[in-house]
Parts: C-alpha cells; sequence; structure tokens
C-alpha cells in the first residue's frame, strides 16, 4: 500500500516502515542526547534489507539536514566556539573524504558486508563501554570533574603550536582538534554516522571544554562534515535521496517525543535501554556475520 521504489538502492520498500523505522531511532536520539547513526544503519539492513553502502550514504545525508537544525538553536544560546570548529573541520573535512574513499575501495571486495558488519560490532561495543564508563562517572561528579581537569591539563601544557580559544576560555595546542577531527572523519565516510558520540567526550575530557560548548561546537562542525562526505557518497553511488527524505521525516518526529520523555524516565533507566538495544543489534550482527563463514 505504501511502497515506494528506490531507484539507487534497486528495491521495493514500504515507506511506512522506513518512516516508522526512523520515529524509533529519532526517539532513541532525543531520549538519549546523542545521534542516532549508529543504529539507524545496521537497522536499515538487518530489517529492511537495505545494502550497507546505501544505508551510510543516505544516513550521513540525513544527517546532514539534522544538523542544520540543532547547530541553529545552540548558535542561538551561544554554544559554539567558532575558532575550535574550525580547526575541527580542517581535519574533519579531509576524514571524511578519506572515508567515503575507503568505503568505496572496500565495496569491491565479496566480504564487504562482513567487513562493515564487523566495523559496527567494534563500533557498537566502544559506544556501550564509553556508557559504562560514563555512568559510573556520573555517579561521582566531584571526581568525574577533577578527572577532566587532569586529563585535558596535561594536553594544554604541551606548548607546541598552542593557540588561545577565547570563547572556551583555554589555550591548547592546534594539532589537537585537527588530529580529532581527520578521526572522527575517517569514522564518518565509512560508517555514516556524525561520531558525536566520539567527539564529544573528546572535547570534554581532551580539550577541556564546558559539555554545552562540545555539543553545540561538534553539532556545527557536523553540518559541514556531513555535506562533504553525502556529496562523496552521492558520487560513488551510496545515497538514496528517496530513503534518506523518509528517514528524515520519522527521526525529526520521534527526536520530539525521544526529548519529551526524558523529563518523566529516570536517567539509570535510560542507560539500561539503551544498553539492551545496543545489544540486541551487536548479537544479530554477530549472528550475521557467523552466518557468512557457513
Amino acid at each position: 500500500m505504501f511502497e515506494i521504489y528506490l531507484p539507487i538502492a534497486n528495491m521495493m520498500v514500504d515507506s511506512l516502515e522506513i518512516i516508522i523505522l526512523g520515529i524509533f531511532v529519532g526517539f532513541l536520539a532525543g531520549l538519549f542526547g546523542i545521534g542516532g547513526g549508529f543504529i539507524m544503519v545496521p537497522l536499515l539492513n538487518i530489517v529492511l534489507g537495505i545494502p550497507m553502502n546505501i544505508a551510510i550514504g543516505s544516513n550521513l545525508t540525513q544527517v546532514a539536514a539534522t544538523s542544520s537544525s540543532g547547530a541553529v538553536a545552540h548558535k542561538k544560546m551561544g554554544n559554539i566556539d567558532m575558532k575550535l570548529a574550525s580547526l575541527i573541520l580542517m581535519g574533519s573535512i579531509v576524514g571524511v573524504s578519506l572515508g567515503v574513499i575507503l568505503l568505496g575501495s572496500l565495496k569491491a571486495s565479496p566480504a564487504f558486508d562482513l567487513i562493515i558488519k564487523g566495523i559496527y560490532i567494534l563500533l557498537l561495543t566502544v559506544i556501550g563501554l564509553l556508557m559504562l564508563v560514563e555512568s559510573a562517572l556520573s555517579a561521582k561528579r566531584t571526581e568525574q570533574r577533577q578527572i577532566i581537569v587532569d586529563i585535558s591539563k596535561k594536553f594544554q601544557d604541551i606548548g607546541f603550536m598552542s593557540i588561545e580559544l577565547p570563547k572556551s576560555g583555554i589555550r591548547i595546542p592546534a594539532f589537537l582538534p585537527i588530529m580529532m577531527g581527520l578521526g572522527v572523519g575517517i569514522i564518518a565516510g565509512v560508517t555514516g554516522i556524525g561520531g558525536g558520540f566520539i567527539m564529544v567526550p573528546l572535547l570534554i575530557y581532551i580539550v577541556g571544554v564546558r559539555t554545552v560548548i562540545a555539543i553545540g561546537t561538534d553539532i556545527f562542525q557536523m553540518i559541514f562534515l556531513a555535506a562533504v562526505g553525502s556529496i562523496g557518497h552521492a558520487l560513488n553511488g551510496n545515497v538514496d535521496l528517496y530513503l534518506a527524505i523518509l528517514m528524515l521525516i520519522g527521526s525529526s518526529i520521534g527526536a520530539q517525543f525521544g526529548a519529551r520523555t526524558t523529563r518523566r524516565v529516570k536517567a539509570a533507566k535510560i542507560r539500561l535501554l539503551l544498553a539492551v538495544i545496543i545489544t540486541m543489534v551487536v548479537l544479530h550482527l554477530i549472528m550475521d556475520v557467523i552466518g557468512w563463514f557457513k
């Protein structure tokens, strides 16, 4: 009834299913305050059978749109350090371009699905571990703050190529955010996710900026990272615009409900729910990988 043809993926899908999946992932993103790409990409493949390269490219395209909306809000609140964002972009734009090229090279391999699913298993495992660490630290806020100060101070004390960041009130080596951007950009290009779950903790713990500045700055630079990555993926035949639009419609709706739900659900239960969902996705991916060898 709601079937639509995806020309790039060369398959028929139920548009309502994509929107519902987008609502689900958007709800999670709004509930947990992080991008849902690391769940969306594997679910598009697992639930709807969309090829991984199409899921990756299309998801990064809708990330560019959602980041634009978020960046406007953070700009109004004064949460963006433009100088820091510019340094990150020097690395992330190069990184995402390299990531797109790398994915293009992998796509020719008969083990492409196996490689990408293996990357996602590793990625989701890292996310789960980061959640555990963050949960443990958040229970001891004084110790958490001291850990941030101690770690970031060591990097700030590096005198080589130091640059002043008036907005954040710190002085750091210029190469630090550039290298961070390069790494996150490569991950974004290969996996189709924005990389905020990596960049934000790095900006807080390594660079030493406040949480709101870290979030706002990351979302702003993500617009350009995702836009460059989307163009690269589109040129490589990895972006299905119809799919991206349907995902965007669903995720925009779901994010609103997710954000409102945070007021009614305790943080501990939220983390537990996300951990369960990540575990289920990882187990399914592992089963797919095992099945590939049979």
